[in-house]
């Protein structure tokens, strides 16, 4: 017909996905290039009508593009994080003890579409602890959080807490009180542990009858790998009040500083026991496994609590998540 248009254009739209802090896909579509690789013409008379049909042909463009970031944006991926999420609170077996990885946050970048199919890198910021205690088969799961950027960072501190009785040191210290004050009638000591401090109790029966309470402050010393009483001080009331009666108390709480208990043993065993529980892959559920090269283990606290002393390990190493 004289009044036909034969051509051939090639339209073009570019469009970056990202994620949404509810696991929402966003798309951002932008029109790009119209090239004519055959203009618009008339074949009556070889009229070129391209500049008339361009506007309606970059409309139809901004409507596509308009379209395809609607389309995208009914999908989401939060039930394949959700998943992951759930997946990284499973307790894992290591040795006689369990592996918590406790994540708190994820976020998700570098996104990108093949086919049909969204990729993604997906990095999750954990606090591991290694616990005892711990059940292996019935973790508390945190709530989902919003995706938030993080950086990766594959190195981590795995902390675990070595724990010894109390009595243990309250022997050591009964040794000590009675050669410190072997003009004393000391019966024993006992131990009173805290949030924030321990003390130890001297029972005593001459010069005086009652329980002396000495402050102390535990540290671990790697030169001897023990925890040791590094400072030990009488309460200044009780002091004040023993020295009007005659009783001079100072020697024995210095006697106390030094006094400790060994845990180099108990850090050899842990470090066998651990290496050998990360030599192989650990499983993640059915879907996961983690790879976790451990380094050099050091002390990191002391702590205590009414019944026990205890030491915190850090253990740095790397872990990296991985499908089987």
């Amino acid at each position: 017909m004289a009044g036909d248009c034969h051509a051939d254009v090639v339209v073009t739209i570019s469009t970056a996905l990202s994620i949404a802090e509810d696991w929402r896909v966003v798309g951002s579509s932008t029109p790009g290039a119209i090239r004519w690789n055959q203009r618009c013409r008339i074949i009556f008379g070889r009229i070129d009508i391209t500049p008339r049909i361009e506007p309606h042909v970059r409309a139809a463009q901004q409507r596509t593009a308009a379209a395809i970031d609607s389309a995208i944006a009914s999908q989401s991926i939060e039930p394949v994080v959700a998943q992951l999420w759930t997946t990284l609170h499973q307790p894992v077996a290591v040795g006689g003890w369990t592996l918590l990885l406790r994540p708190d946050a994820v976020g998700v970048s570098d996104v990108s579409a093949e086919g049909d199919f969204i990729h993604a890198n997906v990095s999750v910021t954990v606090r591991p602890l290694l616990s005892r205690h711990a059940s292996p088969t019935t973790p508390t799961i945190a709530a989902l959080p919003p995706n938030t950027p993080i950086a990766p960072r594959p190195s981590f501190d795995v902390f675990a807490d070595l724990e010894l009785p109390l009595a243990d040191l309250a022997e050591r210290a009964t040794q000590v009180a009675r050669q410190a004050r072997a003009d004393w009638d000391v019966s024993g000591v006992d131990m009173r542990g805290g949030a924030d401090a321990i003390w130890f109790g001297v029972r005593v029966s001459r010069p005086f009858s009652g329980t002396l309470w000495i402050g102390a402050q535990l540290e671990y010393v790697e030169a001897t790998r023990r925890i040791e009483c590094t400072h030990a001080e009488v309460m200044p009331e009780t002091e004040a009040v023993l020295r009007t009666m005659g009783v001079d108390v100072a020697r024995l709480a210095d006697a106390l500083v030094g006094v400790g208990v060994p845990v180099g043993d108990q850090l050899d065993h842990f470090t066998t026991e651990y290496a050998a529980g990360v030599a192989q892959d650990l499983a993640l559920g059915p879907a996961l496994t983690t790879r976790i090269v451990p380094g050099p283990i050091r002390a990191a606290d002391v702590f205590n609590t009414p019944e026990a002393l205890g030491l915190t390990l850090a253990v740095p190493g790397t872990i990296t998540v991985v499908t089987p």
